[in-house]
């Protein structure tokens, strides 16, 4: 991971952290349109799959706390209502991963693979 940040200069990357704080305070606000915004800023830099690839980690974490505003049951509950999307989401991840020979899939995916068996 900290080989692909190195990648980027240091306003690229601090960009990013700021714009996706910004977005996550919009969406604690709104309800919504962090991914407008990650994107729209992205596309502005002139790197629009680098803020599809930084949209992920965002919008999962955004979206754990707002389910876990509700208490650790409501949290687990939706875990269990939504773990056959969760379980194909990411099955069909590692099948691409495994189709286009990229990296190991990475810890945080094991982890959430293994929570969901």
């Amino acid at each position: 991971m900290l080989n692909v940040i190195h990648q980027f200069e240091t306003s690229t990357v601090l960009f990013f952290v700021t714009v996706c704080f910004v977005a996550g305070f919009i969406k604690g606000i709104v309800g919504f349109a962090m991914p407008m915004i990650i994107l729209g800023c992205s596309a502005a830099l002139g790197m629009p799959l680098l803020g599809l690839a930084v949209l992920i980690m965002p919008t999962l974490v955004t979206n754990i706390y707002q389910v876990s505003l509700f208490g650790k049951a409501e949290l687990v509950k939706s875990i269990r209502d939504f773990r056959f999307f969760l379980f194909t989401s990411i099955s069909a991840k590692n099948l691409l991963y495994l189709l286009i020979k990229t990296p190991a899939i990475n810890s945080f995916s094991k982890i959430i693979y293994n929570f969901l068996l």
